[in-house]
């Protein structure tokens, strides 16, 4: 089950995805930044590992940092 931060992200992303052209272009690349100050929420985690195993499947390259 995706955590709701993947998945709001990948339907954030529904847009571009539908917009590239597989034939002509490589996958879309995704900078995903998630620099928090005092509290973080426990779903951060999770959603970068959801996101890590669903870019593939889905066509998009996704890069994390802080």
């Amino acid at each position: 089950m995706m955590s709701a931060t993947a998945l709001f992200i990948f339907a954030a992303l529904a847009g571009v995805r539908a917009d590239v052209s597989d034939s002509t272009t490589s996958n879309p690349s995704v900078l995903v930044y998630t620099r928090t100050v005092g509290f973080r929420h426990d779903s951060i985690p999770t959603a970068i590992d959801v996101l890590r195993a669903e870019g593939p499947y889905h066509g998009l390259n996704f890069s994390f940092t802080e």
